[in-house]
């Protein structure tokens, strides 16, 4: 939780500090790439969405 307060007040200055050089519309775009490609990788490379013991969800009624 620490590291996602962290990460959220890192991109907020970020992009307050990319405003002098950069069109908003630029930055929200930019922002919204690196969220969708961050959750790409946390997805891809997480194997806690796994399910690796399938019989107790069929053993269920």
């Amino acid at each position: 939780m620490a590291v996602g307060m962290f990460l959220f007040s890192a991109v907020d200055a970020l992009a307050k500090f990319l405003t002098d050089s950069l069109h908003p519309f630029q930055i929200v775009w930019i922002r919204q790439l690196g969220l969708v490609f961050g959750t790409f990788l946390l997805l891809k490379s997480c194997s806690m969405l796994m399910v690796c013991h399938t019989a107790f969800m069929t053993s269920h009624t």
